[in-house]
């Protein structure tokens, strides 16, 4: 998942922007132009009224911009000056202007979670649902630094909740994947998509497991999302939440229902990926919860024969203990004990034979 460049609160947002906001001006025209476009945003800085107004009546154009193409009204609206918002807007500012990378003033006010200035300009006609360059809208934008009343906001006024930037990812993936776990619930409660995915295949829920999110994680199983959700790669929650050895998480998803025995591209299922990641301890978790020890993947092999082939003599002890049949063959005819790599992973299935007769073939 595409991620963002991210700031831990407001006040660090605002220092962000405003570095931005301090590349040197290259503007067409004049020195005296660009010296009116620092008369007029100074003014905008100190939320001077007066000050403004004897800019634009000295000739500063309300919509003049730097060469990153910040304009006034971004200026204002990444400051927070709810004073000057409606002033510039009266004086003719345009709402929806872009600067370089698309971004608008809506972008920027709901970034930093301005919410007054966020209502303002939607009043004032600003594009609720514009993209920037990225595809990302203001409600991703208010998502990704965590702003929930902005995003209530926003909501209300008609956002699409499930618009999505050019990498699929919606507000309810950027808030997830930013660990922003205060925005979840008003984002569901407004109608965000929890089963939506990007363009990798991965749900909200997904991601928050890959990325080991857990506030995220028990926030999205109360709002019961598709829980076996495959991503391109054909791996469900459960299979990542293997992958990353996260028995916590595995332990959540159990208990939410999830299948157990859904199976990937290649036929292989969780069980198996515990296996082929050397997860031991996963192996008694995931059968005590119905687990199906002798499933077999598309080349008809099995966890156990898995476990031979790979060498992994810690995992044979408890496939063998969950029911793991020692004369189950794969596509070849070849049984776990026939597929060992080594005399140790060959003896411990003799072993279990000689002391468990009754599963061997008479």
């Amino acid at each position: 998942m595409r991620f963002y460049l991210s700031q831990s609160s407001k006040g660090a947002n605002i220092r962000f922007l405003i570095l931005v906001l301090a590349f040197p001006l290259i503007l067409v025209g004049k020195t005296r132009a660009a010296d009116k476009y620092h008369i007029l945003i100074s003014a905008v800085k100190n939320g001077n009224i007066t000050q403004i107004k004897q800019a634009l009546r000295a000739g500063a154009h309300v919509n003049v911009t730097n060469s990153a193409g910040f304009s006034a009204l971004m200026y204002a609206s990444i400051l927070g000056k709810a004073n000057v918002v409606p002033y510039l807007i009266k004086a003719g500012a345009n709402v929806n202007a872009t600067d370089k990378k698309g971004n608008t003033a809506l972008m920027y006010a709901s970034r930093i979670g301005h919410t007054n200035i966020v209502s303002t300009l939607i009043k004032a006609g600003a594009n609720i649902n514009a993209m920037n360059k990225n595809g990302e809208t203001a409600l991703i934008a208010a998502a990704l630094t965590g702003q929930a009343n902005t995003i209530i906001a926003l909501a209300k006024a008609g956002a699409n909740l499930n618009a999505a930037d050019k990498n699929g990812n919606t507000a309810l993936m950027v808030a997830t994947g930013y660990g922003k776990s205060n925005v979840i619930l008003p984002l569901l409660k407004a109608g965000a998509n929890i089963n939506a995915t990007d363009k990798r295949g991965n749900t909200a829920l997904i991601d928050a497991v890959i990325l080991g999110k857990i506030n995220a994680i028990s926030l999205l199983l109360k709002a019961r999302p598709n829980l076996n959700a495959k991503d391109n790669n054909g791996n469900t929650a459960l299979m990542n939440a293997v992958y990353n050895g996260q028995v916590n998480v595995i332990l959540a998803l159990l208990k939410a229902g999830v299948d157990v025995n859904a199976t990937g591209k290649d036929g292989e299922t969780a069980l198996m990926d515990a296996v082929e990641e050397d997860k031991a301890n996963f192996i008694p978790i995931l059968a005590k919860a119905g687990a199906n020890v002798n499933a077999t993947d598309k080349s008809g092999n099995s966890a156990l024969m898995i476990a031979a082939m790979l060498g992994y003599a810690d995992e044979i002890k408890p496939l063998l203990e969950s029911g793991a049949d020692v004369n189950e063959k794969d596509n070849h005819g070849l049984t776990a004990q026939q597929l060992a790599t080594s005399p140790k992973i060959a003896s411990l299935i003799w072993g279990w034979e000689v002391s468990h007769p009754e599963t061997r073939i008479h």
